[in-house]
């Protein structure tokens, strides 16, 4: 009888076994965990504001590319404000507070993309300013070049009566050579 009992107790505990197998909801779960974080993570970088953002400035696009097709990147521009002023009114209606560094965070996904070249042309004037600057070598012979352009302008001060015209191209390449530096500097 005991015998029984046991074959019984083990059928069961089979039997329950797969019951929970076929209904195991924790292998059902686990990819949609796995979504949920990936999109959480997405989400803690790219504001959700931008997925918004996008689909607006798409439809703007849509309509005014047709209008004006020649200057897309002002278009663009001008539906991203459009856009940030509406989320701007939108959040202090709703909340209570202006929030310009989200608004201004999810603008510069779209905006630095857009003027990446002038951006970049930007920094490149900028590093060579700075290369110019940090090189005083190269600025010896303009420095020699005004040197010269003086003892020749101070020559046709002394012979300003007998020819003027030389006094002023003097005094023009002396402007030049400054200038140069100048510009050198």
């Amino acid at each position: 009888m005991l015998d029984i009992f046991d074959k019984l107790k083990v059928e069961f505990d089979k039997l329950q076994n797969s019951i929970n197998d076929i209904l195991s909801l924790k292998d059902f779960f686990s990819p949609i965990k796995k979504i949920y974080n990936l999109l959480e993570t997405f989400f803690s970088i790219v504001p959700f504001e931008l997925i918004l953002l996008l689909i607006f400035c798409s439809l703007f696009l849509i309509l005014i590319n047709n209008i004006s097709p020649s200057t897309p990147r002002i278009n663009i521009t001008v539906a991203v404000i459009l856009f940030s002023g509406v989320w701007m009114f939108l959040n202090k209606t709703f909340s209570g507070e202006y929030n310009f560094g989200r608004v201004l965070y999810t603008a510069s996904f779209i905006l630095i993309p857009a003027y990446f070249f002038e951006i970049s042309r930007f920094g490149i004037s900028l590093a060579k300013k700075s290369r110019k600057i940090n090189s005083p070598e190269s600025l010896v012979p303009h420095i020699k070049e005004i040197n010269l352009q003086y003892y020749e302008f101070l020559n046709a001060q002394t012979e300003y009566i007998k020819d003027p015209t030389a006094f002023l191209s003097s005094v023009k390449k002396l402007k030049n050579s400054l200038s140069d530096l100048e510009n050198k500097i």
